[in-house]
C-alpha cells in the first residue's frame, strides 16, 4: 500500500511537471508482468471452481493457494484492475498522451483502490 502512495505521488508530481519519462518509469514499476497476470486469473477462477489453483506449478502456486483461502475472486480482479491502471498509464506516457489525461487515468486507478478499501478489510490475525 505505501508503495502504491509513494507511486501514485511520483506520477501526480511527474504529470504536473510534464516529466512523462518518469511518469512511465513509476508506472512501469508498479504494472503488472503477464504471468502475474495469468497465475491471477489461475486463483480467481480456481477459488470460484474448487477453492485453490490448480496444480501445475508447485512452486509457483503455493503463495497463491495461500491467498485463495483468504481473498475473495472479487478482491483479485479489483487488485488486477488497480496493476493493468498503472500498465495503462505507462502505455500512455510513453506514447505523450497530455498531463492531463494521465491525472485522469490515475484517478481511475484511485478509484479502484478506494472501492477495495470499501469492501474489504485486512485484519491482522491477533486481532481476530
Amino acid at each position: 500500500m505505501r508503495q502504491f502512495m509513494e507511486i501514485s505521488n511520483g506520477i501526480l508530481a511527474s504529470a504536473l511537471e510534464g516529466d512523462h519519462e518518469r511518469i512511465a518509469t513509476l508506472a512501469e514499476d508498479f504494472r503488472p508482468t503477464s504471468a502475474m497476470l495469468e497465475r491471477m486469473k489461475l486463483l480467481a477462477q480456481a477459488y470460484e471452481e474448487e477453492g485453490r489453483p490448480h496444480r501445475t506449478n508447485q512452486r509457483e502456486l503455493r503463495r497463491f493457494e495461500r491467498m485463495a483461502a483468504n481473498l475473495s475472486p472479487d478482491f483479485v480482479e479489483m487488485y488486477r484492475a488497480m496493476r493493468l491502471g498503472f500498465d495503462d498509464i505507462a502505455e500512455q506516457s510513453r506514447q505523450g498522451a497530455p498531463s492531463q489525461e494521465i491525472m485522469h487515468r490515475l484517478v481511475n486507478v484511485q478509484n479502484v483502490c478506494i472501492a477495495c478499501h470499501r469492501q474489504f478489510e485486512l485484519v491482522p490475525m491477533e486481532c481476530r
